[in-house]
């Protein structure tokens, strides 16, 4: 099975974050890794999303850069780059 690293990078997205994590639960439960990579926030999107997540990283902020350091660490097969606010069906 390939197995898939779920990239989010995030700023300032306590309003989101929960609903957008809730979602990707049911792949995590099936081996599949959600990583957050937070460009410094300063409200509570990191408390939020400690316990749905596998890891969080942080980065200097902007997306881009974001997102090349959640591939860096990543260990899937196949990379998902996934904004803090998409709610996947």
């Amino acid at each position: 099975m390939q197995r898939l690293s779920i990239i989010i990078p995030a700023l300032n997205e306590a309003e989101n974050i929960q609903s957008t994590l809730e979602r990707l639960q049911p792949l995590r439960s099936r081996g599949h890794e959600v990583i957050l990579v937070d460009g410094g926030s300063t409200d509570d999107t990191v408390d939020m999303a400690r316990p749905e997540v596998d890891r969080i990283l942080n980065s200097d902020p902007g997306r881009a850069r974001q997102m090349n350091v959640g591939a860096s660490q990543a260990r899937g097969d196949i990379f998902w780059f996934l904004h803090a606010d998409t709610l996947i069906p």
